[in-house]
């Protein structure tokens, strides 16, 4: 799940660097990490239990609340810890890559 976790924070350092809205740049960045987890982890580490396609949906129906409470704090940090936007963006990923990780040992393996 790294690779997801360095895709994710290097989307969002770019689309940052661009000038995309740094919001914005948080769920772009969320998303293609988890894709890039979902990949890996269905043809290199573990045997899925869905085809892909419903494999796919599943992951952002289950991981858009986790998804949704990292961008939660993410903000929480920005705005009251008066933090710079890849600090709270590191603390954001710590939580979710843990609800995360846990959600797909208990709902998608086999």
């Amino acid at each position: 799940m790294t690779c997801g976790v360095f895709i994710d924070l290097i989307s969002f350092v770019i689309l940052i660097k661009i000038g995309i809205n740094h919001y914005f740049s948080y769920m772009i960045g969320y998303i293609l990490g988890t894709i890039a987890n979902l990949i890996l982890l269905r043809y290199f580490f573990h045997k899925p239990r869905f085809k892909l396609f419903n494999d796919l949906l599943l992951t952002f129906v289950l991981n858009g609340s986790t998804a949704i409470a990292g961008l939660g704090l993410y903000w929480a940090v920005i705005n009251f810890i008066l933090s710079d936007e890849l600090t709270a963006k590191l603390a954001s990923m710590m939580v979710t890559f843990i609800f995360n990780y846990i959600i797909r040992i208990v709902f998608f393996q086999k």
